[in-house]
C-alpha cells in the first residue's frame, strides 16, 4: 500500500512539474523544478526508511540538474545512513572543494 501511494505521489509531482515546465521558457528553471520534484520524492522515501529508493530519486534530481547542491548533500547523507561512509566522504569532499566556506558541510 505504501509503495503504490508513494509512486502515485511521485507521478503526480512529476506531472505537475512537467506542466509547470511547459509554461516556462527558461530551461534551467524547468530543470531545477524537476530536480526539486525528484528530491521531494527522495525525501518521502527516506522518511519511509527506503534509503536506496531515496538515493535513486536524488540521483535522478542530479541527472536533471547536476549543480543542485541540496540534492548532492542529500545523497551523501543517505549514503552515510546506509553505512557507505566512503562514498559519502567522496561526495562531501567534492562539495567542500566547491564551497569551502560552507561550515555545515565540514560538520557532516
Amino acid at each position: 500500500m505504501g509503495s503504490s501511494f508513494t509512486r502515485i505521489i511521485s507521478l503526480a509531482l512529476l506531472l505537475l512539474i512537467g506542466l509547470v515546465a511547459c509554461n516556462q521558457g527558461n530551461e534551467d528553471d524547468s530543470n531545477m523544478l524537476q530536480a526539486n520534484a525528484y528530491l521531494d520524492v527522495a525525501k518521502i522515501y527516506r522518511n519511509q526508511g527506503q534509503f536506496r529508493a531515496g538515493i535513486i530519486e536524488a540521483q535522478n534530481a542530479l541527472q536533471t540538474f547536476p549543480e543542485h547542491k541540496e540534492a548532492q548533500r542529500f545523497v551523501s547523507q543517505l549514503y552515510m545512513e546506509l553505512g557507505d561512509h566512503q562514498t559519502a566522504l567522496e561526495m562531501l569532499e567534492r562539495l567542500i572543494a566547491e564551497s569551502p566556506a560552507d561550515a555545515e558541510l565540514g560538520l557532516l
